[in-house]
């Protein structure tokens, strides 16, 4: 799911991806805030570059 989000994704489409609700997508994203103390999805997405979360992700076509 962070992966997802932190590759630009909307809350739809990551949700799509695994096959679970918006809402379950905005709870676990808001939990997992919470949790680490970040109050926005910009905070999240360097949270998920420190860790190497997105490390070896290549740009799809159509993703810019």
């Amino acid at each position: 799911m962070l992966r997802s989000l932190a590759q630009g994704h909307t809350n739809q489409e990551a949700a799509d991806h695994l096959a679970v609700s918006v809402k379950t997508i905005e709870t676990h994203r808001r939990r997992l805030c919470d949790k680490l103390g970040l109050k926005s999805r910009a905070q999240l997405f360097r949270f998920a570059v420190e860790v190497g979360l997105l490390e070896g992700d290549v740009a799809r076509p159509g993703d810019e």
